[in-house]
């Protein structure tokens, strides 16, 4: 393989590289997703309002789902699940990333 034919498909990975971060979870629309249908039960700084909601505020607890994929948590908030509601038609995919974004941002 040529020399110039190898440095343009690196810089054709390197594009496809930064092209996916156009499509990144937008922590900051997740923030106001989550004030206005997540914050009544998971409270706005994550510390749960109502039982057996998930302690976001616990990053690293196992039982709140923030250690699981960003699939796997889009997949429960359109489910719902555990006394939450289903968020399908609600929150589109993108805006449910959003919140997951958020989630993973807040301070502790």
């Amino acid at each position: 393989m040529s020399r110039r034919r190898v440095f343009l498909s690196g810089a054709g990975v390197i594009a496809l590289g930064f092209a996916g971060q156009a499509d990144a979870a937008d922590p900051f629309a997740g923030k106001e997703q989550y004030k206005l249908h997540c914050a009544p039960c998971h409270g706005m700084d994550g510390k749960p309002g109502m039982p057996q909601s998930p302690d976001f505020a616990r990053k690293s607890d196992p039982h709140n789902g923030l250690l699981r994929s960003d699939t796997v948590l889009l997949n429960r908030v359109r489910q719902g699940g555990s006394g939450c509601p289903s968020f399908r038609g609600v929150l589109d995919d993108f805006q449910i990333l959003d919140v997951v974004s958020y989630l993973r941002s807040m301070k502790r």
